[in-house]
């Protein structure tokens, strides 16, 4: 049985989720969302951030995504 999330920072991930992930400000991914990526964006991923029991990728702009591995894949 495979984690859900991402451990470690790839350089890449690519969006996999239909609907596409919100890009959010803070790590916590609550308020509004500050830039939506459509499904098959290659995004650049800065480091990885631990959020309670789940991890958040920060990008090189400061924004923050999901790193669940149904929503994004290393590239």
């Amino acid at each position: 049985m495979a984690p859900t999330y991402y451990a470690t920072a790839p350089k890449h991930v690519r969006v996999l989720n239909s609907h596409g992930v919100n890009a959010y400000r803070s790590s916590k991914l609550a308020g509004k969302a500050m830039r939506y990526y459509r499904v098959g964006q290659v995004l650049k991923i800065k480091t990885i951030k631990h959020y309670h029991l789940t991890t958040r990728f920060q990008l090189t702009n400061g924004h923050y995504i999901t790193a669940n591995k149904t929503l994004v894949i290393k590239k």
